[in-house]
């Protein structure tokens, strides 16, 4: 006897990949360009001389429409490069619509509350777990340096040349369970019909062609009647 317990089995799904259906960034130095098709993206809070302070911010927009509400995992993939010294960020939600090609410092979208900070010490490649805070179907996020720390890093876009560096979100689902008590049902059920056909086949009852009485084909006389069979 096999326990229902032992019935069940867990099937891990393979992580999906989601890209930024929009992404770019906002200057203040720049305040009415937009920079929706850049290969990059600037983030910084830095002093140039002559100019004074500048801030940029990094907008991205992810749909995630087309995948299960059952995440176990989700994770921002970064990759930062220019990083000459150690910089915080923070990641800031986005309670407004915005347009890639046509977001500007001038017209950046409101913000929400701050989901989380991080820090990078030099060019490099991240993982964030940003599980906590991603929830519905769509996740609409500003990367910021939130103060004063003179220096301007860069992030790949998803105009990155090469696909293996684009900002991305790594989502793990949660497993599913496959019950085989149908299968183990199914398994003997199966044998059982098989078996029939097989002795059916080989057992099949025909009729008398004299008084119609059903016999076993093995038989060459009627039980009956005693006539030949045909």
């Amino acid at each position: 006897m096999i326990s229902l317990s032992y019935l069940t089995f867990l099937v891990q799904a393979s992580n999906i990949i989601i890209y930024p259906i929009k992404d770019s960034y906002v200057n203040s130095y720049e305040p009415e360009k937009n920079f929706g098709s850049q290969r990059n993206m600037e983030c910084g809070t830095f002093y140039i001389p002559m100019t004074g302070l500048q801030q940029t911010e990094a907008y991205l927009y992810f749909d995630l429409n087309e995948i299960s509400t059952d995440r176990s995992k989700v994770e921002l993939y970064l990759d930062f490069y220019f990083v000459s010294e150690p910089v915080e960020f923070e990641i800031v939600s986005v309670v407004q619509e915005w347009e890639e090609s046509l977001i500007t410092w001038f017209n950046k979208p409101f913000q929400g509350e701050t989901l989380l900070i991080f820090s990078v010490e030099n060019d490099s490649e991240i993982l964030i777990d940003i599980s906590s805070f991603v929830s519905g179907n769509v996740l609409s996020i500003c990367i910021d340096s939130p103060y004063f720390q003179d220096e301007l890093v860069n992030i790949t876009s998803r105009e990155y040349d090469w696909e293996d560096y684009r900002p991305r979100l790594i989502i793990n689902t949660i497993p599913s369970q496959i019950n085989l008590l149908p299968v183990i049902i199914a398994i003997p059920f199966t044998i059982f019909s098989g078996s029939l056909m097989v002795w059916a086949r080989k057992y099949k009852i025909k009729s008398c062609p004299k008084c119609g009485y059903e016999n076993s084909a093995k038989g060459n006389y009627c039980y009956n009647c005693g006539a030949k069979s045909s």
